[in-house]
């Protein structure tokens, strides 16, 4: 099923009264306008909650447990955005909208503009202010099964490390990749834990199917 989302202004979507972890009931638009959201207040840590296991997987900071677990050796801890060349932009940014998106069964891809944040100086004065041209980004959201069969290997309490309720059918951020410029991609992070680890997944698509990829021009 394909289904076609028209733009939200990121004004009707505050800050201040967005909900504080992902729910089912929440639409793609709602998650990317908290996850950008987040970015643009410095809350590395509340933006951290929106993203799915893969991105944890890639753009976390892998920390050993105080009290080592078999089970769980390791933790992932949000990231400081700004050292991500990607999400640079991102953090702190004047303004941004989500210009469309497109949704395909389980995944959906968004369109998003961004404009960072420029410092000015008039003689002693600095200034902020918007960009004059917005930097393009593409965001892929997967929305989590409603039911984990048992062998499932991710926990999403990070046996109880993370905080917030497991994601059953939750719409979560999957990637972001900055379109025409420099994007390293969601590149994995350095780790204190050199044995690495972490769940194998399945490799989700960082662009829409060539139809909808069309649809999406």
């Amino acid at each position: 099923m394909l289904t076609l989302h028209a733009a939200a202004a990121s004004a009707a979507f505050q800050l201040a009264t967005m909900p504080e972890y992902p729910s089912r009931h929440l639409a793609p638009n709602d998650v990317i306008e908290a996850f950008t959201s987040n970015l643009q207040a410095s809350k590395h840590s509340h933006a951290f909650r929106w993203v799915s296991e893969h991105c944890r997987q890639a753009t976390g900071v892998r920390r050993r447990q105080s009290i080592r677990s078999q089970s769980v050796p390791y933790y992932l801890q949000f990231p400081d955005y700004k050292t991500l060349p990607q999400y640079r932009p991102l953090v702190g940014c004047a303004q941004y909208e989500l210009v469309h998106g497109i949704q395909h069964g389980r995944i959906f891809f968004g369109r998003v503009h961004c404009w960072p944040t420029q410092v000015r100086y008039i003689g002693d004065m600095t200034i902020a202010v918007a960009a004059s041209s917005p930097i393009e980004y593409q965001y892929v959201l997967k929305q989590n099964p409603d039911v984990y069969p048992a062998c499932y290997e991710y926990d999403p309490m990070q046996a109880g490390v993370a905080a917030g309720p497991p994601h059953n059918g939750c719409w979560l951020v999957e990637s972001v990749r900055r379109l025409g410029g420099d994007d390293d991609g969601d590149a994995g992070r350095d780790s204190d834990d050199p044995s690495g680890g972490g769940v194998a997944l399945a490799p989700t698509p960082t662009s829409p199917p060539r139809a909808l990829a069309t649809a999406l021009r």
